[in-house]
């Protein structure tokens, strides 16, 4: 059950995540009833075929949940913030998941090349489900704003869904000028 409900909250990018439970349980069924046989035949055993291939299933489905975990980290957004949500990536070593009023927040770099799976509340509420489709990595390239050549910078971001609160939330330069962002936490690539 662990496995299943695992791949059940994996993200995907083109199938649904049922669809593939469906697809791969058979075969995991399939290959841990083989390992299962043979195994019970190697070491010459008494215990039935069926309590092989339980015990290799559930292998199985451990290694898949120990290489899915990723920690996770709590992301607070403000009640009256809707739009597209940036955690930067940061030269400090301590994560800084509150938000401003735009969305940005900042993220240490071992924190990001670890990899972690947000958990995103807004008015006391659990909304992660919500925005697990729209959650990506991505960059700026250099760009120049007052004569200053800026970035390349990298960032996770995801929507919280409604109406956008203000269309500055969208470009990423525009922030950087009204100094929404602090360009010295931010490390350049």
């Amino acid at each position: 059950m662990l496995g299943i409900s695992t791949m059940l909250r994996t993200p995907t990018v083109i199938l649904p995540p049922w669809l593939l439970v469906l697809l791969f349980l058979p075969i995991l069924l399939g290959i841990s009833f083989v390992l299962g046989l043979g195994t019970r035949h190697l070491i010459k055993s008494n215990w039935t075929k069926l309590t092989f291939t339980i015990l290799f299933a559930g292998l199985f489905c451990a290694v898949f949940y120990i290489s899915e975990y990723k920690p996770t980290h709590k992301i607070i957004v403000t009640d009256s913030f809707s739009g597209q949500v940036r955690l930067l990536l940061s030269k400090d070593n301590k994560d800084k998941f509150e938000l401003n009023e735009y969305g940005i927040g900042y993220v240490s770099e071992s924190t990001y090349r670890q990899g972690f799976k947000p958990r995103v509340e807004k008015n006391g509420k659990d909304i992660t489900d919500e925005i697990a489709r729209s959650l990506s990595f991505g960059s700026m390239t250099h760009a120049t704003i007052d004569g200053k050549v800026i970035g390349p910078y990298q960032y996770l971001s995801f929507t919280v869904p409604g109406q956008p609160t203000d269309s500055l939330t969208s470009d990423i330069l525009g922030m950087i000028e009204i100094h929404a962002i602090d360009t010295t936490q931010l490390i350049k690539e």
